[in-house]
């Protein structure tokens, strides 16, 4: 593999694992579903996602 897609897939994997399983221990509260907290759990773990498809796709494309 390309450094490039070591590099994708060890950011990919640093964000998207931690912050998801952070989020599937914490589920959203009845009274205050979405706070600050949650709100940036959820976009580092989608970033991390879309890192770890950049990776799919220049390794299998590229």
């Amino acid at each position: 593999m390309q450094p490039l897609n070591w590099l994708l897939l060890g950011a990919g994997l640093a964000l998207f694992l931690p912050t998801g399983i952070w989020t599937m221990r914490n589920p959203p509260t009845k009274g205050q579903p979405w706070t600050h907290k949650r709100k940036l759990m959820i976009a580092l773990q989608l970033t991390g996602a879309a890192l770890l498809i950049a990776n799919f796709v220049l390794h299998v494309f590229g």
